[in-house]
């Protein structure tokens, strides 16, 4: 036999749908004699109902729409019957806006639908409601999503509403290219006049666009994948590169400097990092063998590089996709604002989030 006295306290939220307390339990077991045993654990208590998008994460730029899955999840005891219906932006469009849905008692089910955008794609968050409402007539639950702008049923109640996000990525395509570049800082091989373009760099932690913008370059050969950015820089003077080529340099990242992360395969998991400053000093994470060289103008400077995909031990193929992305670390930008953290496609509370890479589509 056993007793257990149980203090709750809530720690926040761990992941949808569940909810992380932090218990004190103590236990006093009925043996030969009374031991009591104070321990700590760790309860997950979800809510009754719960729905959201399987993978919140939007590929946009090569396609007019985009399939995702919303999952609508019972955790009762009862079968719950009802219509799940999408509030988006204006800017946003999602078919179907409607579904009608039953889920058994301990199960789940999902809707799919079709995003895309108007008149030109997102990037980062765009924010969508979620509502579960129960009929007051019905038996059964009912859930809904009610789309912005109009209201819920007379006759219904409001059993969860809730705001997730959609989070958008760019997508680029990379051409093969007959003629390597000479890696040399400058950019001016033919073969960066093919190169997919990866433009409209965005603030850290949200989707403003930079005040000093990156242009990012991406083009491939059997040996190599290349990497061309140009960093803009309206005041050079402020240029800052206290750190020397040489060894690896942990701290290189507190320059002016440009991040290029590489995801083969967009396992969404794994991926090599560069970090490399206007001097050509550098940091590197993961294993993978890199070629680089900086340069500077009158008014930007670049980084030039190269990637061997022998290192990545894999040969990409016509079509396949791996996550990429740039970041830029501005420490003396315009007048406007000195520092500023940039990349391609947006990132939030940190760069190192695969799951949020840019899409690198082989052609």
């Amino acid at each position: 036999s056993a007793e257990y006295a149980v203090t709750l306290r809530q720690m926040g939220e761990y992941s949808r749908p569940y909810v992380v307390f932090n218990a004190e339990v103590d236990c006093s077991f009925g043996f030969r004699q009374h031991v009591a045993l104070p321990t700590h654990a760790t309860i997950w208590l979800k809510p009754a109902l719960a729905l959201g998008f399987v993978d919140p994460v939007v590929g946009t730029g090569l396609a007019s729409g985009t399939h995702l899955a919303v999952r609508v999840e019972n955790n009762t005891s009862q079968p719950v019957a009802g219509t799940v219906q999408i509030s988006t932006p204006k800017s946003l469009s999602i078919e179907p806006s409607s579904k009608t849905v039953r889920v058994a008692a301990g199960e789940s089910t999902t809707v799919d639908v079709q995003v895309s955008a108007t008149p030109s794609p997102p990037k980062g968050k765009q924010a969508v409601t979620l509502k579960l409402l129960a009929p007051s007539d019905d038996g059964d639950k009912a859930l809904a999503y009610v789309p912005g702008g109009q209201t819920a049923p007379e006759d219904a109640n409001v059993v969860v509403s809730q705001q997730t996000d959609l989070v958008f990525v760019p997508a680029v395509s990379c051409p093969r290219v007959k003629e390597a570049p000479n890696i040399d800082g400058r950019l001016d091989d033919p073969c960066w006049q093919q190169a997919g373009e990866l433009k409209d760099f965005v603030v850290f932690n949200s989707a403003e666009l930079a005040l000093a913008q990156t242009t990012g370059y991406l083009a491939y050969d059997e040996q190599h994948l290349y990497i061309g950015v140009r960093c803009q820089k309206p005041l050079m003077q402020n240029l800052t590169a206290r750190f020397e080529p040489g060894p690896p340099q942990d701290e290189v990242w507190t320059d002016d400097c440009v991040e290029i992360y590489v995801d083969p395969g967009r396992s969404r998991q794994d991926y090599v990092r560069l970090v490399v400053n206007p001097k050509g000093a550098y940091k590197t994470t993961g294993e993978a063998t890199w070629d680089w060289a900086c340069g500077t103008s009158t008014d930007s400077w670049i980084a030039e590089v190269s990637l061997s995909l022998d290192s990545l031990s894999t040969q990409p193929a016509s079509g396949e996709v791996w996550g990429v992305n740039i970041a830029r670390n501005d420490h003396a930008g315009t007048e406007e604002r000195r520092n500023q953290l940039s990349s391609w496609a947006a990132a939030y509370n940190t760069f190192h989030n695969p799951r949020l890479f840019g899409m690198l589509v082989f052609e």
